[in-house]
């Protein structure tokens, strides 16, 4: 099964295509799962915050003087506890659920863009991955931005599916219970999404430059591992730890920008309940007092606006998430909207059984892309087969570029170039 939807052969669905739009196709494609997942976050949700409301019915049976008689109140009490055993058997079955249904999808779509990645990056133009997709680019993308997006398919839409439940149903029966204080705490956290817009962009913004740094220390990494013998010959491994340590450094000061961003979600959604509570002793107390408000209610609305931290805490947590792993996405998605040099896909042709002639270059001319420098200019050459050629020359004066070229890995050129009469 394709966990990964739609089913990708690199010329499908994900090139021209945002993260969100093939988030929402896998989804759709994964529908029943999702279902039954989101069912099971409900579930947990429901359980939740029916248990301030049985703890209020008892405290409010408690309460009430006509119940004098003992075995009614036991028997009263016993009711209770199981409803409340039964909530937290549901709420079990519920994290079980949503484990089974959405949490695994991580690990699937996680999987299934590393493969896709990795092959991609097969087909694409040698200019591409000398300038753009180096090896170190290409690791990075294909660990840390995999890594950070996948969650998007599964515990981040589990954190925002319960969230947006908990916040609806403890909203709800905080209204049953009494609409004026419900009002008060909505008071509270009309100031939330304004900060949290702020924070947000400002954190997708340097998540984006992090990831780009540690791009670059790892392709940089790549280099200086590779080059080990010759920073031994020529006495240069002093410069490239320099070097190293100074582009470790710049991904450290970065990721630590994003890590004190990610802190200040915070104290900013940990405000609002404190501010929810002290609205509750002020107002709440008196209406007790007065006999507007049971103590049952009381203590069910502390449950409730306890509940709400959950939710607001989240809220932060979950922006923050949604904004990193959609950065994420997006560099992925950079990779399959790149243009694939065509001939790598073409099929081969079966060599000529009566032709001693290997290549047969006439007139070849080559220069750099999008510059006016001319590296090989008017060259002919003739090689059969058994015959072998030696290429002498300084640095740059084009014998790499030339092996490209007999090789295939270079086609912006002029002239011929047969191989075996093709």
């Amino acid at each position: 099964m394709n966990y990964l939807h739609p089913k990708v052969k690199l010329r499908g669905a994900l090139n021209s295509r945002t993260p969100m739009q093939i988030l929402l196709r896998h989804i759709r494609d994964l529908k029943w799962v999702y279902s039954l997942g989101s069912f099971s976050v409900l579930l947990t949700t429901l359980a939740e915050v029916g248990v301030p409301q049985i703890v209020k019915r008892a405290i409010d049976v408690l309460e009430n003087k006509t119940l004098q008689d003992v075995s009614t109140r036991e028997n009263t009490f016993m009711h209770f506890l199981y409803i409340l055993i039964g909530l937290f058997f549901l709420q079990f079955l519920g994290r079980i659920g949503w484990r089974i249904w959405i949490a695994q999808q991580a690990h699937h779509v996680g999987a299934q863009f590393k493969s896709l990645i990795w092959d991609r990056s097969r087909y694409l133009p040698s200019q591409k991955l000398e300038q753009e997709y180096r090896p170190g680019d290409l690791m990075n993308v294909a660990t840390g931005d995999v890594n950070v997006g996948r969650f998007i398919y599964s515990f981040t839409l589990i954190m925002t599916s319960d969230m947006v439940f908990l916040m609806i149903l403890t909203l709800g029966s905080m209204f049953l219970i009494s609409p004026k204080l419900t009002w008060w705490t909505l008071g509270s956290l009309s100031v939330l999404p304004f900060f949290l817009h702020k924070l947000t962009t400002l954190q997708g913004r340097l998540h984006g430059q992090a990831q780009k740094n540690l791009s670059d220390l790892s392709d940089l990494s790549a280099q200086t591992v590779s080059t080990i013998r010759l920073q031994r010959l020529t006495h240069t491994s002093e410069f490239w730890m320099e070097k190293l340590f100074q582009s470790a450094k710049k991904y450290m000061l970065q990721r630590r920008e994003v890590i004190y961003t990610d802190m200040k979600f915070i104290p900013l959604t940990g405000l609002t309940p404190i501010i929810s509570y002290i609205i509750l002793l002020i107002i709440g107390i008196k209406d007790v007092q007065s006999g507007e408000l049971s103590v049952g209610s009381f203590v069910a609305m502390q449950s409730y606006i306890f509940l709400l931290q959950v939710p607001l805490t989240e809220l932060g947590s979950n922006v923050a998430e949604w904004q990193r792993s959609l950065t994420s996405l997006k560099r992925i998605q950079k990779v399959f909207d790149e243009e694939e040099a065509d001939q790598l896909r073409t099929g081969g042709h079966e060599a000529p059984l009566d032709t001693k002639e290997v290549f047969n270059i006439s007139h070849l001319k080559y220069s750099i892309p999008d510059k006016d420098i001319e590296i090989i200019s008017d060259f002919s050459l003739t090689l059969t087969e058994g015959q072998r050629l030696g290429i002498l020359g300084s640095v740059g004066s084009g014998k790499s570029t030339l092996v490209n070229l007999l090789s295939g890995l270079e086609r912006n050129f002029q002239g011929n170039i047969l191989l075996w009469g093709i």
